[in-house]
């Protein structure tokens, strides 16, 4: 070997800026402010992981490490940053690398590295995608084993300059991004990329894929909500033909402002198919231009302009995608034929007002914005009367802000019209409010009817989208119902729907509705993680409504387990948005689960401010089943900081609350066991008041011991309450023993959690699971035996899903992660 030369086993990481190229055209000066600024986080994040930046090559980066966990670990810690950085930046300072890694030999001379190894992870770099790493198979050799990397092989594949195929995998930055695209997705992606996958076969007959971007307005900016109307509306039809899978307008609002070239949004959003152009309105005239382009191919397939006035709107876009599905070689279905050539003409005023209520409600911020949404439905319905859409909407939008005798009228007048105009699609939006009202209301069952009705409607039209907005309704009423398997098949089904539909917004919405249900079942761990999964969709899209609602449900489940800085985050997040549209349902919960963070903190004033706040809300909600939780809280936040006089008025108020209700259920004793509790605390109740609550306990915790709602089984609380009663009077024995059974229930509670972690934070964290164990521990005179969750007996349903895994050790009869009967 020539002097100087030395021969050695190293991680060789290639790293490309991907926006670099875009700025230089645009700005120098700008772009090298960009680079440099990536540079910066790229030696940190380098040296972190014991690596070397061997040198720079304009927007390339060379770098080595002495192990391939090393060079993994730092890609994804890499990527992370940047897209914290990101976060933080405008759209014209986004940085975005392309990462590829190999390990094999390679040869140093002069502090530079060079042969067949720097070649290939050059090589593979270049089909990462912008924020992705990709490796080889020497790389992945090494990190296999490792739990925390989550990777994907993506086949053998030809590389530029290199003689064999090679495998590569690529490297997923997390678990949720993971789980975000299967192996035949991922394939997929390549094929469109033009990647050549040796040992795969293009399918012929594979599902088209498109985009149908958001149509520029050369208007007025008033008029911004006539684009949203007509961009949406043929997304709707488009959907519904079954060959064809559509962005939705989710997804597309995102690249809304973009100023890309169609087939660079095309190539960016990945699809194959990309239609796109702009608009001109002048009064009630327009011209509509619009041209298809072929995305893989980089060609025009048409560019063709309408002009028309605002009367022939529904026939231009009829012709527009007709238009698009012959271009498509698609025959248009029948079903889809019909519905386009029979729809009756609504008032093309109605459908303005009625469109720009929709395109309102997709950024509404306050209770102003509310206003205007619900006064432009109200005039839509006025100048068309026959015109459905708006008088269910409107409906939905009473609904929202409690205004529900109002919401029941509107329908009630609707259902008319559209019955006896033979209006199906208007019947089938009618009656899934009608649903969602009577969820509102607890009555599931008739909620179910009005939901089942519908649906039959929506699958005749395959309108997928609807179809799975009643699925989550259903599934709702069938969890509230303790029907757990029909519950499990709706959400499964419903999330399968609005993944294929690419339906961000829609599987966010559904996951975290799945999310409740699990935090009925007591499984927090899966709660939180559901809620996550569903936060990191909502991130992507523009929903205020929904995203911070889901961070109310997250800041909940995370206090129940004990996370309360957490909680606290989401909370306050969802807290400011829910003050500004005047939610008063959620605000009230909201304050209230801030109320719990401050009472196991011990902020006793702080908690009780929180409380006071949150009954102020449930009045205005008029939701008096929270009304008496929130009076319990609250008293005993007073009674934890003795002042016992506002301790005893708030609990003493809950407690009548309670004797109001009828069918309290075991609800009804915790107001009165509380009472007992701040009695005992005064000396006003005897040994034998105590005993009259202990047997009554006890019976209830009989009854409920095969009761399908843990909530209702587990009632360590109670027996905390009851165990410091006796010990408030002297009897140590019997607090002794209801200490006990309270640590008892407290860990049959938390062997629903799956999760290890999450179990043993639920078990400890909590301050009043801090007292059921650390007093139990220091005061029993028989230590408490470390308890092992028991194997079940012997059952005819799997242990373990065969489709998915899931370790079903609750003997759910479903999986509740993919819907296989576990029921052999």
């Amino acid at each position: 070997m020539p002097e100087g030369i030395q021969k050695k086993l190293a991680a060789i990481m290639f790293s490309y800026l991907n926006e670099y190229d875009e700025y230089l055209k645009k700005d120098e000066k700008h772009a090298f402010s960009v680079l440099n600024e990536s540079k910066k986080i790229l030696k940190k994040n380098i040296e972190e992981y014991n690596g070397k930046i061997i040198k720079y090559l304009d927007n390339m980066s060379f770098m080595q490490f002495y192990s391939a966990t090393d060079a993994v670990n730092c890609a994804i810690a890499i990527h992370k940053n940047f897209i914290t950085e990101n976060s933080q930046n405008p759209e014209t300072f986004q940085m975005n690398l392309k990462i590829g890694i190999h390990m094999g030999e390679v040869y140093e001379k002069d502090n530079d590295l060079f042969g067949e190894g720097v070649n290939l992870a050059a090589r593979v770099q270049a089909i990462a995608k912008p924020g992705g790493t990709v490796t080889t198979q020497a790389i992945y050799n090494s990190i296999r084993s490792e739990d925390h990397i989550f990777v994907r092989d993506m086949g053998r594949v030809n590389l530029k300059n290199i003689k064999e195929p090679e495998r590569v995998f690529k490297i997923y930055n997390d678990e949720i991004e993971y789980n975000k695209e299967t192996q035949e997705e991922l394939t997929q992606k390549l094929i469109r990329k033009d990647i050549q996958l040796v040992d795969r076969k293009i399918e012929t007959n594979k599902e088209l894929s498109i985009a149908i971007t958001y149509i520029k307005n050369l208007g007025s900016p008033e008029d911004d909500f006539f684009c949203y109307g007509i961009t949406q509306d043929l997304i709707v039809e488009a959907t519904k033909i079954s060959n064809i899978q559509v962005s939705q307008i989710s997804q597309i609002l995102k690249h809304k402002d973009e100023e890309l070239e169609l087939t660079k949004l095309g190539e960016k959003i990945n699809v194959d198919f990309i239609l796109g152009g702009n608009i001109m309105k002048i009064g009630d005239n327009f011209r509509l231009s619009l041209e298809l382009k072929d995305v893989n191919k980089k060609s025009d397939l048409w560019i063709e302009t309408w002009e028309g006035n605002n009367d022939v709107l529904q026939d231009i876009k009829s012709k527009v995608l007709y238009k698009l599905l012959e271009s498509l070689k698609i025959e248009i279905p029948a079903h889809i034929k019909k519905v386009l050539d029979t729809t009756k003409q609504v008032n093309p005023e109605a459908y303005e007002f009625f469109i720009k209520a929709q395109y309102l409600s997709t950024t509404v911020k306050n209770r102003a914005d509310l206003e205007v949404i619900q006064n432009l439905y109200q005039k839509s319905i006025e100048i068309d009367p026959d015109y459905m859409n708006p008088r269910y909407f409107y409906a939905f939008e009473l609904l929202r802000i409690n205004e529900i005798d109002k919401a029941v009228n509107i329908l009630n007048d609707a259902l008319i019209i559209a019955k006896k105009n033979n209006d199906k699609p208007g019947i089938a939006g009618i009656n899934i409010v009608y649903g969602a009202i009577y969820k509102s209301w607890g009555k599931y069952e008739k909620a179910i009817e009005y939901y089942e009705e519908s649906l039959v409607i929506r699958v005749e039209e395959k309108n997928l989208q609807d179809e799975a907005k009643v699925l989550n309704g259903l599934a709702q009423c069938y969890q509230n119902l303790n029907y757990t398997e029909k519950a499990f098949d709706c959400y499964n089904r419903s999330i399968e729907i609005k993944k294929s539909l690419d339906d961000k917004q829609g599987a966010a919405a559904s996951l975290s509705n799945l999310s409740i249900y699990y935090k009925v079942l007591s499984e927090y761990g899966k709660a939180i993680e559901t809620a996550k999964e569903a936060a990191e969709l909502f991130k992507e899209i523009e929903n205020p409504r929904a995203e911070f609602t889901n961070k109310y449900f997250l800041g909940m489940y995370q206090s129940i387990v004990g996370y309360f800085d957490d909680a606290k985050k989401n909370l306050d997040d969802a807290l400011s948005f829910m003050e500004s549209v005047n939610d008063y349902k959620n605000l009230g919960m909201v304050r209230r689960f801030l109320g719990l963070v401050e009472l196991n903190k011990q902020n006793w004033e702080a908690a009780q401010n929180h409380f006071i706040k949150a009954l102020e809300f449930h009045q205005k909600a008029e939701w008096r089943p929270a009304l008496e939780v929130t009076t319990r809280f609250l008293g005993l936040a007073y009674l934890y900081d003795e002042k016992y006089d506002l301790a005893e008025k708030f609990i003493t108020k809950a407690v009548k609350i309670t004797e109001r209700r009828t069918n309290t259920g075991f609800y009804g004793i915790t107001e009165k066991l509380i009472e007992l509790l701040l009695k005992s605390k005064l000396n006003k109740c005897s040994e034998e008041d105590v005993d009259t609550f202990a047997k009554l306990i006890e019976k209830e915790n009989l009854n409920n011991l095969t009761s399908f709602n843990v909530e209702y089984s587990a009632i360590k609380r109670e027996f905390w309450y009851l165990s410091q009663c006796y010990s408030n009077i002297g009897s140590v024995d019997k607090s002794d023993k209801f200490k006990k059974l309270a640590l008892d229930d407290l860990i049959k509670c938390s062997e629903y959690i799956e999760d290890e972690k999450v179990r043993n934070d639920y078990l400890t964290l909590p301050l009043l699971h801090k007292k059921i164990r650390g007093e139990d521990i220091d005061e029993l005179s028989e230590p408490i035996e470390e308890v092992v969750v028991k194997p079940k007996g012997k059952t005819n349903i799997f242990m373990f899903c065969p489709g998915c895994g899931f370790n079903n050790e609750k003997q759910f009869k479903f999986c509740p992660q993919c819907g296989t009967n576990l029921s052999p």
